[in-house]
């Protein structure tokens, strides 16, 4: 079974790579094949990436209450109640990890350390595989910057080529508004990225924002790697 999961992500990686949706409805193939609701959640989400909604509502019917109701909740327009949905789902269990994922990414710039550890907890009880090695590796990097972090950022500007347009020095006042910076805010050709002055948590950085699938770019991803290795050689603390 995770040798069918491996190749879900291998071929997801490869439609994030090329644009080519033929790697998603291979996935869907994959997927099509495992009698588990975690691989039908999938099903679900790659169809609604492929734009394939008849798919998706077909497969949406089939999927238990708490799935259904956590797509509900990331539906709603209103942050608030979406975020007090999500909590509630905690006592669901569910098993996959778009759930946590999006939820701890939510808590963290609301400041509610209860509901992150709490989502940690939850996930790693209830995630299997390479999903819960994920939440684990992302929790040691939670705690890294809560330990560590004083609040001293680089603001970095990219264009759409992914040059380095404009880098200024910003300070936060805590770790939680620091991971709310850390996504990538896309206005118009830009990127707007803030990461850890400290060049001990450049590294940290990177893997947070690669991890939580905001880089939508390898080649971003080579930029900012090589500006942070520059920046670095010239002496930045």
């Amino acid at each position: 079974m995770k040798e069918s999961y491996d190749l879900v992500r291998m071929y997801y990686q490869l439609y994030n790579s090329s644009g080519d949706k033929e790697y998603l409805r291979a996935a869907i193939e994959i997927l099509n094949q495992i009698d588990e609701n975690r691989a039908k959640y999938l099903v679900y989400r790659l169809s609604v990436e492929l734009e394939d909604f008849k798919i998706a509502r077909s497969v949406l019917q089939t999927l238990p209450k708490s799935y259904k109701d956590f797509i509900e909740a990331m539906s709603l327009d209103d942050d608030v109640l979406r975020f007090r949905r999500l909590v509630e789902l905690l006592d669901a269990n569910l098993d996959i990890l778009d759930y946590y994922a999006i939820l701890i990414n939510i808590a963290i710039p609301l400041n509610r350390d209860d509901v992150v550890d709490r989502a940690i907890q939850t996930g790693i009880k209830n995630l299997i595989d390479d999903d819960r090695e994920w939440l684990v590796e992302f929790s040691k990097l939670i705690d890294t910057f809560r330990q560590k972090f004083d609040g001293k950022m680089l603001e970095i500007i990219m264009d759409s080529d992914y040059n380095i347009l404009h880098v200024e020095e910003h300070t936060l006042d805590t770790w939680n508004r620091m991971f709310a910076s850390m996504n990538i805010y896309r206005a118009g050709e830009t990127y707007k990225i803030y990461l850890p002055k400290q060049r001990d948590l450049y590294y940290a950085g990177i893997t947070v924002l690669s991890i939580v699938s905001k880089i939508d770019s390898q080649e971003m991803l080579d930029a900012l790697m090589q500006y942070i290795e520059s920046i670095s050689d010239g002496g930045s603390d």
